[in-house]
């Protein structure tokens, strides 16, 4: 509605998507179409991989963790509050690990499963927040699909803990709908749904904190639609604040309550400028550049030269029929040259402010959050991914837009669906082939470790407590995939394996020291495991070989003969031969 409209005496209110005068018939299925789509597409892309993969690093940890810890859902989750000092200071994960172990215990799949739905149902909200701010629905569902399949965050979908992002998204994209819900009807119960929404978001994981400007920059965008410039300024300040509650406690929390109490373990804040600037400009470069898009290409290229079987191209084709299905469903035959340039000039906007705020956050937390693609800490690109989401389908708009005596003979409307069609299609499949390629890494891993698991599985009887398995000639990682990475993760495995917390576990590694007799693991000068060598025993397990250490001498020999098939060099022997003979 423009200013004139209501200078003219038309009415103030916002007018909601599904109310638009003169939308196509059946538009109140459109949500329905869109999460059918949404979820069709998630099983094609994550149903052939999810069967092959499964714990990681922090993932073996927190299930040892709760395994021993009570079995109602109450005590579970205040023994994981209080006990983990990762998870204290996010407290909203407590009763969300809590819920996951005692439903599922050790076993990943039904993990995964969760994981996936709640992707499809992130998805989903932005959808619906879309259709409400821009109404263009088909603009909208792309934009959705671009959030569920873009292939900047991998770790968040198949790392386990990493997964608390996809429920710190769930409330955040809850709590813009809100937001926008509560702009258009003008009722208070949907501003104060949104706050919580956005406390919980936040308290649970604080990835996307920095995304509440998206929330105030959207509504000022509705409000301007209706209301004089000031009067929308103002209603956008009134809204911030709640928001700014949140952070405000969000931050005496973790940095005056916690440490008060002696709990909890928080960043150190990094306050340099550079750094900041730095940050962000790595976060662009890895979701919304030529770099990263020729690294989705080499995955796509990588799951290509995987050898796609026919069902694999059977996927594809289906996934392109959905996709042209849904987008043609939803879309609006009355869309006009002046709905493409409005579209466009709100989505481009928001999607460039969500993508640069959203590394903000990672600008203050140190250098061992600097965005990447090629490790678990891409999922600190998802916020950045939600504002690409925002970007693409504005560009088309926008190209619409400029485009408009392209089509002067031709109806608006089979313009834009044609080029919608064609161009959702072709994304949507070069982001699942990238997927594809990208969960290479995360397949071999966990094939690795499911055969190590196995071998130790098959010894219950022959370890007692205070023995040490020390796993050697592993490759810890799979390029970015973790196999097992050190004592924080294998040991946690070995204890939850054979049920028995009094065993040790490590991987050899150039972190190891020694002395006549014991090994130690040291990381950054923290010592990390102190193990005897009269009650260890080293695993090598392609062929699988079981040696019963003597002595440091037996221990440097074993290693030297089995153990430098991955990457760990002869320095590093010459290195404990020298503190052998020291000791």
């Amino acid at each position: 509605m423009s200013r004139q409209d209501i200078a003219q005496g038309q009415p103030t209110t916002i007018q909601q998507d599904s109310t638009v005068k003169g939308a196509k018939p059946g538009a109140q299925l459109d949500w329905l179409v869109a999460l059918l789509c949404l979820l069709i597409i998630e099983l094609i892309c994550y149903g052939p991989i999810v069967r092959h993969i499964g714990f990681y690093l922090d993932d073996w940890k927190m299930c040892s963790f709760l395994q021993l810890g009570p079995q109602s859902l109450v005590e579970l989750t205040k023994y994981c509050f209080w006990g983990d000092a990762r998870v204290i200071i996010r407290p909203v994960e407590a009763p969300y690990f809590a819920s996951l172990f005692l439903l599922f215990g050790a076993n990943p799949f039904p993990y995964h499963l969760v994981n996936g739905a709640l992707e499809v149902v992130n998805a989903w909200l932005l959808y619906l927040s879309l259709a409400r701010l821009i109404g263009n629905r088909s603009l909208s569902l792309m934009a959705a699909l671009i959030l569920l399949l873009y292939p900047a965050h991998d770790a968040t979908h198949y790392w386990m803990v990493a997964s608390s992002v996809t429920v710190s998204l769930f409330f955040y994209l809850s709590s813009l709908w809100l937001t926008l819900t509560a702009v258009q009807t003008g009722k208070l119960k949907w501003h104060i749904f949104s706050a919580l929404a956005f406390a919980a978001s936040v308290y649970n994981y604080e990835s996307f904190l920095p995304l509440c400007v998206l929330n105030a920059a959207a509504a000022f965008l509705l409000w301007f639609k209706i209301k004089t410039s000031f009067r929308a300024l103002l209603n956008t300040m009134c809204l911030a604040l709640p928001f700014l509650v949140v952070i405000a406690s969000f931050w005496l929390y973790q940095r005056s309550f916690l440490p008060s109490i002696g709990k909890g373990w928080v960043h150190s804040l990094d306050l340099d400028p550079q750094h900041l600037i730095q940050t962000v400009f790595q976060g662009v470069r890895v979701t919304f550049s030529p770099y990263a898009f020729s690294f989705f290409i080499a995955q796509a290229q990588e799951a290509i030269a995987e050898k796609l079987a026919l069902t694999r191209l059977i996927l594809l084709v289906a996934l392109t029929l959905v996709t042209v299905l849904a987008l043609w469903w939803v879309a609006d035959k009355h869309q006009t040259d002046k709905a493409s340039k409005a579209s466009a000039y709100t989505l481009l906007p928001l999607g460039f402010l969500s993508l640069f705020v959203s590394f903000t956050i990672f600008g203050f937390a140190g250098r061992e959050y600097l965005p990447t693609l090629l490790s678990g800490v891409n999922r600190v690109n998802t916020g950045g991914c939600l504002g690409v989401a925002l970007i693409l389908p504005g560009i088309i708009a926008l190209v619409f837009a400029l485009t408009s005596k392209v089509y002067e003979k031709l109806p608006v409307h089979q313009y834009q669906l044609g080029v919608t069609l064609i161009v959702g299609a072709m994304l949507v499949n070069w982001f699942v082939l990238s997927n594809w390629g990208l969960s290479i890494p995360w397949k071999v891993s966990w094939k690795m470790q499911q055969r190590i698991v196995n071998l130790i599985a098959s010894k219950t009887n022959d370890f007692l407590s205070g023995d040490t398995i020390i796993l050697a000639n592993c490759p810890r990682y799979v390029l970015w995939s973790p196999v097992f990475d050190g004592v924080w993760d294998f040991q946690a495995m070995v204890q939850l394996t054979l049920d028995n917390d009094k065993i040790q576990g490590d991987v050899v590694s150039e972190r190891m020291t020694l002395s006549g007799e014991m090994l130690r693991d040291v990381s950054s000068g923290f010592t990390c495991g102190i193990y005897p060598f009269k009650r260890m025993f080293m695993l090598i397990p392609c062929p699988e070989t079981w040696i019963s250490i003597r002595s440091a001498d037996h221990f440097i020999n074993s290693v030297e003969q089995y153990g430098l098939g991955f990457g760990l060099k002869q320095e590093t022997i010459a290195r404990w031969k020298e503190e052998l003979k020291k000791s």
